[in-house]
Protein backbone atom coordinates (compact mmCIF):
# COMPACT_ATOMS: atom_id res chain seq x y z
CA UNK A 1 0.00 0.00 0.00
CA UNK A 2 2.87 2.37 0.76
CA UNK A 3 4.17 1.97 -2.80
CA UNK A 4 0.76 2.80 -4.26
CA UNK A 5 0.56 5.89 -2.05
CA UNK A 6 4.09 6.88 -3.09
CA UNK A 7 3.16 6.69 -6.77
CA UNK A 8 0.05 8.82 -6.28
CA UNK A 9 2.01 11.34 -4.17
CA UNK A 10 4.79 11.47 -6.79
CA UNK A 11 2.32 12.80 -9.37
CA UNK A 12 0.95 15.38 -6.93
CA UNK A 13 4.50 16.58 -6.27
CA UNK A 14 5.16 16.98 -10.00
CA UNK A 15 7.43 14.00 -10.62
CA UNK A 16 7.63 12.85 -14.24
CA UNK A 17 7.83 9.10 -13.59
CA UNK A 18 7.51 6.45 -10.86
CA UNK A 19 9.77 3.37 -11.02
CA UNK A 20 9.73 0.02 -9.25
CA UNK A 21 12.14 -2.92 -9.32
CA UNK A 22 11.16 -6.59 -9.20
CA UNK A 23 12.72 -8.45 -6.28
CA UNK A 24 11.57 -11.41 -4.20
CA UNK A 25 11.87 -12.87 -0.68
CA UNK A 26 13.79 -10.07 1.03
CA UNK A 27 14.19 -6.26 0.73
CA UNK A 28 16.55 -5.04 -1.98
CA UNK A 29 16.20 -1.27 -1.67
CA UNK A 30 13.21 1.04 -1.23
CA UNK A 31 11.99 0.43 -4.77
CA UNK A 32 11.71 -3.35 -4.30
CA UNK A 33 8.39 -4.95 -5.32
CA UNK A 34 7.44 -8.59 -5.99
CA UNK A 35 5.09 -7.38 -8.74
CA UNK A 36 5.73 -3.85 -10.09
CA UNK A 37 3.04 -4.19 -12.78
CA UNK A 38 0.29 -4.99 -10.25
CA UNK A 39 1.30 -2.12 -7.98
CA UNK A 40 1.41 0.30 -10.90
CA UNK A 41 -2.01 -0.86 -12.08
CA UNK A 42 -3.39 0.59 -8.86
CA UNK A 43 -1.29 3.74 -9.26
CA UNK A 44 -2.60 4.14 -12.81
CA UNK A 45 -6.20 4.06 -11.56
CA UNK A 46 -5.54 7.06 -9.28
CA UNK A 47 -3.31 9.19 -11.53
CA UNK A 48 -3.50 10.82 -14.96
CA UNK A 49 -0.04 12.03 -15.95
CA UNK A 50 2.88 10.31 -14.22
CA UNK A 51 4.70 7.65 -16.27
CA UNK A 52 5.02 4.15 -14.83
CA UNK A 53 8.37 2.41 -15.21
CA UNK A 54 9.86 -0.92 -14.18
CA UNK A 55 13.60 -1.24 -13.71
CA UNK A 56 13.16 -4.01 -14.30
CA UNK A 57 10.79 -6.89 -14.96
CA UNK A 58 12.97 -10.00 -14.63
CA UNK A 59 12.03 -11.90 -17.77
CA UNK A 60 13.47 -15.29 -16.78
CA UNK A 61 10.93 -15.57 -13.95
CA UNK A 62 7.89 -15.16 -16.21
CA UNK A 63 6.31 -16.75 -19.23
CA UNK A 64 7.26 -14.22 -21.94
CA UNK A 65 3.80 -14.06 -23.52
CA UNK A 66 2.05 -13.58 -20.17
CA UNK A 67 4.54 -10.89 -19.19
CA UNK A 68 3.98 -9.09 -22.48
CA UNK A 69 0.20 -9.27 -21.97
CA UNK A 70 0.45 -7.76 -18.48
CA UNK A 71 2.72 -4.94 -19.67
CA UNK A 72 0.38 -4.19 -22.58
CA UNK A 73 -2.67 -4.24 -20.30
CA UNK A 74 -1.06 -1.73 -17.92
CA UNK A 75 -0.14 0.46 -20.87
CA UNK A 76 -3.73 0.45 -22.18
CA UNK A 77 -5.34 1.11 -18.78
CA UNK A 78 -2.87 3.89 -17.95
CA UNK A 79 -3.39 5.59 -21.30
CA UNK A 80 0.04 4.76 -22.76
CA UNK A 81 2.14 5.73 -19.75
CA UNK A 82 4.29 2.59 -19.39
CA UNK A 83 8.10 2.74 -19.52
CA UNK A 84 8.88 -0.96 -19.82
CA UNK A 85 12.21 -2.19 -18.49
CA UNK A 86 13.41 -5.81 -18.63
CA UNK A 87 16.39 -7.53 -17.05
CA UNK A 88 17.99 -10.94 -16.49
CA UNK A 89 18.33 -10.53 -12.73
CA UNK A 90 21.49 -10.88 -10.68
CA UNK A 91 20.59 -12.43 -7.31
CA UNK A 92 21.14 -16.23 -7.16
CA UNK A 93 19.01 -16.53 -4.01
CA UNK A 94 15.93 -15.39 -5.93
CA UNK A 95 16.62 -17.57 -8.96
CA UNK A 96 17.32 -20.67 -6.89
CA UNK A 97 14.27 -20.21 -4.65
CA UNK A 98 12.05 -19.90 -7.72
CA UNK A 99 13.59 -23.12 -9.03
CA UNK A 100 14.75 -21.75 -12.37
CA UNK A 101 17.64 -23.61 -14.06
CA UNK A 102 18.56 -20.48 -16.02
CA UNK A 103 18.89 -16.75 -15.57
CA UNK A 104 20.45 -15.00 -12.63
CA UNK A 105 22.85 -17.57 -11.23
CA UNK A 106 26.47 -16.70 -10.68
CA UNK A 107 27.43 -19.30 -13.29
CA UNK A 108 24.99 -17.76 -15.74
CA UNK A 109 26.33 -14.29 -15.01
CA UNK A 110 29.87 -15.43 -15.73
CA UNK A 111 28.80 -17.00 -19.02
CA UNK A 112 27.00 -13.81 -20.01
CA UNK A 113 30.08 -11.69 -19.29
CA UNK A 114 32.09 -13.89 -21.63
CA UNK A 115 29.58 -13.37 -24.44
CA UNK A 116 28.91 -9.67 -23.91
CA UNK A 117 31.38 -6.83 -23.66
CA UNK A 118 29.28 -4.29 -21.75
CA UNK A 119 26.39 -4.68 -24.13
CA UNK A 120 28.35 -4.91 -27.40
CA UNK A 121 27.71 -8.24 -29.05
CA UNK A 122 30.85 -9.80 -30.45
CA UNK A 123 29.17 -12.31 -32.75
CA UNK A 124 28.07 -11.47 -36.29
CA UNK A 125 24.60 -12.92 -35.85
CA UNK A 126 21.18 -11.41 -35.20
CA UNK A 127 17.64 -12.61 -34.61
CA UNK A 128 14.95 -11.66 -37.12
CA UNK A 129 11.41 -11.95 -35.76
CA UNK A 130 8.33 -11.66 -37.99
CA UNK A 131 5.02 -10.27 -36.80
CA UNK A 132 3.05 -12.92 -38.68
CA UNK A 133 3.32 -16.52 -37.44
CA UNK A 134 5.19 -18.71 -39.87
CA UNK A 135 6.23 -15.78 -42.08
CA UNK A 136 9.98 -16.11 -41.50
CA UNK A 137 11.60 -18.41 -44.06
CA UNK A 138 15.23 -19.12 -44.85
CA UNK A 139 16.98 -17.24 -47.64
CA UNK A 140 14.88 -14.08 -47.18
CA UNK A 141 16.34 -10.59 -47.31
CA UNK A 142 16.77 -8.62 -44.06
CA UNK A 143 16.72 -4.82 -44.26
CA UNK A 144 17.20 -2.03 -41.76
CA UNK A 145 14.02 -0.18 -40.84
CA UNK A 146 15.99 3.05 -41.30
CA UNK A 147 17.89 2.34 -44.54
CA UNK A 148 19.98 -0.28 -46.24
CA UNK A 149 20.41 -3.99 -46.76
CA UNK A 150 21.53 -5.90 -43.64
CA UNK A 151 21.79 -9.53 -44.67
CA UNK A 152 19.68 -12.64 -45.16
CA UNK A 153 17.71 -15.09 -43.04
CA UNK A 154 19.41 -18.44 -42.50
CA UNK A 155 17.59 -21.73 -41.67
CA UNK A 156 14.54 -21.23 -39.47
CA UNK A 157 14.90 -21.52 -35.68
CA UNK A 158 11.14 -21.78 -35.17
CA UNK A 159 7.81 -20.51 -36.42
CA UNK A 160 8.40 -16.97 -35.17
CA UNK A 161 12.19 -16.50 -35.12
CA UNK A 162 15.18 -17.10 -37.34
CA UNK A 163 18.91 -16.51 -37.37
CA UNK A 164 20.06 -13.74 -39.70
CA UNK A 165 23.52 -13.73 -41.27
CA UNK A 166 24.68 -10.12 -41.46
CA UNK A 167 26.17 -8.68 -44.63
CA UNK A 168 29.30 -7.75 -42.66
CA UNK A 169 30.03 -11.41 -41.88
CA UNK A 170 33.28 -12.51 -43.55
CA UNK A 171 31.44 -15.41 -45.17
CA UNK A 172 28.63 -13.23 -46.55
CA UNK A 173 28.51 -12.29 -50.25
CA UNK A 174 25.80 -10.09 -51.76
CA UNK A 175 25.24 -9.50 -55.48
CA UNK A 176 25.18 -5.77 -56.25
CA UNK A 177 25.17 -3.24 -59.05
CA UNK A 178 26.26 0.37 -59.30
CA UNK A 179 23.35 2.79 -59.23
CA UNK A 180 23.43 4.75 -62.48
CA UNK A 181 25.93 2.68 -64.47
CA UNK A 182 24.43 -0.76 -63.69
CA UNK A 183 27.89 -2.36 -63.54
CA UNK A 184 27.46 -5.61 -61.62
CA UNK A 185 29.59 -7.11 -58.88
CA UNK A 186 29.50 -8.34 -55.30
CA UNK A 187 30.20 -7.10 -51.79
CA UNK A 188 31.67 -9.25 -49.03
CA UNK A 189 31.88 -8.66 -45.29
CA UNK A 190 35.06 -7.86 -43.44
CA UNK A 191 34.16 -9.94 -40.40
CA UNK A 192 34.64 -7.08 -37.93
CA UNK A 193 32.63 -7.14 -34.70
CA UNK A 194 29.50 -5.10 -34.13
CA UNK A 195 31.44 -2.72 -31.89
CA UNK A 196 33.93 -1.83 -34.62
CA UNK A 197 33.61 0.38 -37.69
CA UNK A 198 31.86 -1.50 -40.49
CA UNK A 199 32.89 -1.58 -44.14
CA UNK A 200 32.22 -3.91 -47.04
CA UNK A 201 34.55 -4.99 -49.84
CA UNK A 202 33.24 -4.30 -53.35
CA UNK A 203 34.36 -6.19 -56.45
CA UNK A 204 33.05 -5.21 -59.92
CA UNK A 205 33.27 -7.87 -62.61
CA UNK A 206 34.72 -5.54 -65.22
CA UNK A 207 38.23 -4.34 -65.87
CA UNK A 208 36.96 -1.14 -67.49
CA UNK A 209 34.37 -0.12 -64.91
CA UNK A 210 34.88 3.36 -63.46
CA UNK A 211 34.78 3.54 -59.67
CA UNK A 212 34.73 6.80 -57.72
CA UNK A 213 34.12 7.67 -54.06
CA UNK A 214 30.52 8.69 -53.45
CA UNK A 215 28.93 6.24 -55.87
CA UNK A 216 25.89 4.35 -54.57
CA UNK A 217 25.78 0.54 -54.46
CA UNK A 218 22.42 -1.30 -54.50
CA UNK A 219 21.45 -4.97 -54.48
CA UNK A 220 21.38 -6.71 -57.87
CA UNK A 221 18.64 -9.13 -56.89
CA UNK A 222 18.51 -12.92 -56.77
CA UNK A 223 16.57 -15.38 -58.91
CA UNK A 224 13.01 -15.36 -57.61
CA UNK A 225 13.88 -12.55 -55.21
CA UNK A 226 15.54 -14.92 -52.73
CA UNK A 227 17.51 -14.07 -50.76
CA UNK A 228 17.89 -10.55 -52.16
CA UNK A 229 15.31 -8.39 -53.89
CA UNK A 230 16.72 -5.85 -56.39
CA UNK A 231 17.39 -2.19 -55.77
CA UNK A 232 17.84 -2.13 -51.98
CA UNK A 233 20.49 0.51 -51.07
CA UNK A 234 23.67 -1.08 -49.73
CA UNK A 235 26.11 1.79 -49.23
CA UNK A 236 28.48 4.40 -50.65
CA UNK A 237 31.94 3.85 -52.15
CA UNK A 238 34.46 5.45 -49.80
CA UNK A 239 37.80 4.29 -51.23
CA UNK A 240 38.88 2.76 -54.55
CA UNK A 241 41.42 -0.03 -54.01
CA UNK A 242 41.84 -1.33 -57.60
CA UNK A 243 45.34 -2.27 -58.72
CA UNK A 244 46.67 -1.28 -62.18
CA UNK A 245 46.08 -4.03 -64.74
CA UNK A 246 43.63 -5.97 -62.54
CA UNK A 247 40.79 -7.83 -64.23
CA UNK A 248 38.31 -6.57 -61.64
CA UNK A 249 37.74 -3.23 -59.95
CA UNK A 250 37.66 -3.12 -56.14
CA UNK A 251 36.67 -0.60 -53.49
CA UNK A 252 35.56 -0.20 -49.88
CA UNK A 253 31.90 0.56 -49.21
CA UNK A 254 30.40 2.25 -46.17
CA UNK A 255 27.01 0.55 -45.60
CA UNK A 256 23.88 2.62 -45.09
CA UNK A 257 22.64 0.24 -42.40
CA UNK A 258 24.10 0.60 -38.91
CA UNK A 259 25.77 -2.68 -37.92
CA UNK A 260 27.32 -1.31 -34.69
CA UNK A 261 24.28 -2.22 -32.59
CA UNK A 262 21.08 -4.21 -32.53
CA UNK A 263 17.85 -2.69 -33.80
CA UNK A 264 14.54 -3.37 -35.47
CA UNK A 265 14.80 -4.97 -38.91
CA UNK A 266 12.32 -5.85 -41.62
CA UNK A 267 12.12 -9.25 -43.29
CA UNK A 268 11.02 -9.52 -46.93
CA UNK A 269 8.36 -12.25 -46.71
CA UNK A 270 7.21 -11.99 -50.36
CA UNK A 271 8.52 -10.40 -53.52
Amino acid sequence: MNQVRQGILAEKLGFQSFWLTEHHFQPEGAEMSPNPLMVQMSVAAHTKRIRLGQAANIIVWHHPVRLAEQIALLDVISGGRVECGIGRGYQPRENETLGRPYGSTMMGLGATQELFDFGKIAAQRAIADASVRGAVQDERAVTSMAAGSRGKVTPDLGRRAADAALATDAAATTGVRMDGTNEIGAVTGTGSTMGAAQQLKLTLFSATAVLQPGQTVVTFGSVGGRPYVPGVPVGLVTQVTSQPGALTQTALVQPFADFTGLGVVGVVVSK
